[in-house]
């Protein structure tokens, strides 16, 4: 049996830190600085990538979180999916009750406890071991004996957490080339489902990534055989694809092609292109397709929208067959998106699309009331504090 002798940390402690030129982090209901919020070793999320987690931008000129909610949205879908238990405390509301209210309030302080330049924040979920230790014993003001006693029923319990990170250009330069993988298959819903950002999902994305980056291409492109034996080109390891042919800009059905749908390109799709009268089409992007393509666009969070010139079938030292797309340089289409996706990024004409972040003075107060208020419910979460203040 271990014990562990424990304060709770005061208001001014935890506003004094919340406060510091610090990277803070929020983990199951506290804030605190980023080393401190460490995952437990034999969660279940590290060993089977039972997690899933969201990309959302957030900009820094515009002050605010771009497309949330649909990222929330699509964050619900997942831990539904999943089979996640709701967090304690929350049964009666359940998990949107959950996501769209204290969770959603949590991302946006999280952010603004992290003030600088353009970031990616990064909703979390994870399935973690339960254990249930015995009420702590009181031993004068503040002061708590705890037993810890691990349960040996194996019960799982959902863990969460937001963090943000510094997120310049994922991808740059104007000359950007792209690798098909054949070996590094998307799967199906079969096999995986392919509507959330599961952290089992991106396995095979980073290893189709890797390989692109040794041959010296910016990014892979992602694909399937499908039974037909025609191979299908999907989407990048952590982008949509599009094309442009005959001014038209084509993209691949999320729901028939059974990939994840794309917050951004949906964007695109839904509030942009009509508003440049610009027609969209889903349909297959065979490798031939593309090649004949006037422009090929990647789209994503943390990409934003790039314009790629050149598509190699196969690793370029391996035989693979180079294709030009259009003239290899960005074209007008990519353009036109290019400078709508810069006016969301200041705002303006779509503010509607920006949930704006709360100063940072207030999320210092408010984040140090709501840290103080989880720890009188459970005081297990001082184990995510710096160890002065525990």
């Amino acid at each position: 049996m271990n014990v562990a002798l424990q304060h709770l940390p005061t208001r001014e402690q935890i506003v004094r830190m919340l406060a510091a030129d610090r990277e803070h982090a929020f983990r199951r209901g506290v804030w605190t600085v980023i080393e401190a919020a460490n995952l437990y070793i034999k969660e279940a999320v590290v060993h089977y990538g039972a997690g899933l987690f969201e990309g959302i931008r957030y900009f820094q000129s515009a002050r605010g979180i771009f497309l949330l909610d649909e990222h929330l949205e699509r964050a619900l879908v997942g831990v539904e999916t999943l089979n996640f238990e709701v967090p304690d405390g929350y049964e009666d509301v359940g998990w949107r009750g959950f996501i769209f209210g204290d969770f959603r309030e949590a991302t946006l302080l999280t952010v603004a406890l992290n003030p600088g330049m353009n970031s990616y924040v990064r909703p979390w979920f994870g399935r973690g071991l339960r254990r249930t230790p015995p009420p702590p014993h009181t031993l004068g003001s503040g002061l708590h004996v705890r037993a810890w006693h691990p349960d040996t029923s194996h019960r799982m319990w959902t863990d969460y957490a937001v963090v943000t990170e510094h997120w310049p250009e994922y991808i740059s330069g104007d000359n950007l080339v792209a690798i098909i993988y054949r070996q590094f298959e998307r799967p199906t819903n079969r096999v995986l489902p392919t509507w959330m950002k599961g952290v089992a999902g991106y396995v095979t994305g980073q290893m189709a990534s890797d390989a692109a980056a040794k041959a010296g291409a910016n990014e892979a492109m992602m694909g399937r055989t499908e039974p037909d034996g025609v191979w299908y080109n999907l989407d990048g390891p952590g982008q949509a694809i599009a094309i442009v042919e005959n001014g038209v800009f084509v993209t691949p059905d999320p729901r028939v092609a059974e990939i994840l749908p794309s917050t951004q390109s949906a964007w695109f799709t839904n509030v942009v292109a009509p508003r440049l009268g610009l027609e969209v089409r889903y349909g297959d992007l065979t490798t031939e397709r593309i090649a004949g393509a006037s422009e090929l666009l990647y789209i994503g969070s943390a990409t934003g929208i790039k314009a790629f010139g050149e598509l190699w079938d196969g690793d370029p030292k391996l035989g693979g067959r180079r294709h030009v797309i259009g003239d290899g340089r960005p074209g007008p289409i990519f353009q036109e998106l290019y400078a709508q996706y810069q006016l969301a990024a200041r705002g303006g004409q779509y503010q509607k699309d920006i949930t704006a972040v709360p100063d940072r003075s207030y999320a210092v107060e408010r984040a140090a009331s709501l840290t103080l208020r989880s720890l009188g419910q459970n005081t297990d979460l001082l184990c995510y504090l710096p160890t002065s203040l525990r």
